[in-house]
């Protein structure tokens, strides 16, 4: 029953974030497809079906290549500048709490150096259910829905981690919604690959 839980609070998780993804990015797409008219690509683009315009740009290669996390992978070097101006980076000892479980704040974490472990508590035990490390992001179910987190986080390692607070990003956005619509193009990537991995491996229990 937990189990099933779990699951659906996943896909309303994750439609959630679509929904939102979707009402965020609608003035960014609006400035790209007016990009690529100007160099008159003959695509046939919907305005309406987010999937397929950024098929179509990451076909046109628009988007640049980065062997850097998977969060900023689609953001250009500018765009990384505008937004290491608005987040932080800070040290942790190994030992320390990242995240505590049913704490209110919303930030998001990208994990620039050293390793990170994921605990859930029950009644009779704590369970270690991830460990995460360099270039990967905490945090995320949090920033997108303003829920109560739903885990401990603690570092495994001396490690380096950079704090994406939404209210400064908000306004970062809405300066700029072209950059929103690529950080959250890099985020929904990666929301998508965990979503698999977990119905993957429910699947295998």
């Amino acid at each position: 029953l937990k189990t099933k839980y779990f699951v659906l609070n996943l896909l309303s998780i994750f439609w959630s974030f679509f929904e939102k993804l979707r009402m965020s990015c609608e003035r960014g797409f609006s400035l790209i497809l007016d990009f690529l008219q100007e160099r008159r690509h003959p695509q046939t683009i919907h305005r309406h079906f987010f999937i397929d315009e950024v098929w179509i740009l990451t076909m046109l290669k628009i988007y640049p290549e980065y062997p850097g996390p998977s969060l900023l992978r689609y953001i250009s070097p500018l765009e990384r500048n505008e937004l290491f101006s608005v987040t932080e980076s800070y040290g942790f000892s190994s030992g320390e709490h990242v995240i505590f479980e049913r704490d209110t704040e919303s930030i998001l974490y990208l994990i620039e150096k050293g390793r990170v472990e994921v605990i859930i508590h029950s009644e009779d035990s704590n369970k270690q259910i991830n460990t995460l490390g360099e270039g990967e992001i905490i945090g995320e179910i949090s920033f997108l829905t303003g829920k109560l987190r739903t885990a401990d986080v603690l570092t495994l390692e001396e490690s380096t981690i950079r704090f994406f607070e939404p209210e400064r990003l908000q306004s970062l956005f809405k300066e700029n919604p072209l950059l929103a619509a690529h950080f959250f193009y890099g985020l929904s990537r990666i929301l998508s690959y965990r979503f698999t991995d977990t119905i993957q491996k429910l699947s295998e229990k």
